[in-house]
């Protein structure tokens, strides 16, 4: 989990000081195809890497007028980093290591855009089982 979280760090440290050199995305996507994961679980890092989800802070830097506030806590603005690992609805994931972390935020994403369109998830004591099913 250290190292992944590291890893994304790393990723948005270079990105800030050079977002378009190719040397630092391709050592980036280099780290990231290596981890033996399913294609979906590493589209996702790369996603995470470069911040391109949806959260409501993505959206309202893009200008669409919504409430960034986090379902999860209602507490903090929904960024990529406060949905998987700062809001204390995800911390009960920072526990388990690298190999699971992945997978874990994999699912705390699948969840909060079930949760964001009022469809059927899993409850957040499910999500470290069906993460260690598919580790």
């Amino acid at each position: 989990m250290w190292s992944a979280y590291r890893m994304l760090m790393e990723a948005k440290t270079s990105a800030l000081l050079s977002s378009s050199s190719p040397m630092s995305t391709h050592r980036i996507w280099k780290k990231i195809w290596k981890l033996k994961f399913p294609n979906k679980i590493r589209h996702f890092l790369w996603r995470a890497a470069k911040d391109s989800f949806p959260t409501k802070q993505n959206l309202r830097l893009r200008h669409i007028p919504i409430d960034d506030t986090c379902d999860g806590c209602s507490d903090q603005s929904e960024s990529l980093m406060h949905c998987l690992w700062l809001c204390d609805q995800a911390r009960a994931g920072s526990g388990f290591r690298c190999a699971l972390f992945a997978m874990i935020a994999w699912f705390l994403w699948e969840r909060r855009n079930r949760m964001r369109e009022r469809q059927r998830t899993w409850q957040f004591h499910e999500v470290g089982d069906k993460a260690k099913e598919l580790v």
